[in-house]
């Protein structure tokens, strides 16, 4: 799985819901959403020094 799947994961379990707290109440797509957000912070911590360095302007 890549970053950029996950995103596209997290956009697609979210899209569905017109207001916040319809997504709040389904259980399952809030988590899956949380578990993407996991997925990423592991991801985005194992990216190599130097991407981050070479690439810092877009965290900032």
């Amino acid at each position: 799985m890549s970053i950029i799947e996950s995103i596209e994961k997290i956009n697609s379990y979210i899209c569905p819901f017109g207001q916040c707290d319809d997504f709040y109440s389904d259980q399952m797509a809030f988590d899956a959403v949380l578990m993407n957000f996991v997925v990423l912070g592991e991801m985005t911590s194992k990216l190599p020094d130097k991407f981050i360095a070479e690439t810092s302007e877009i965290v900032e």
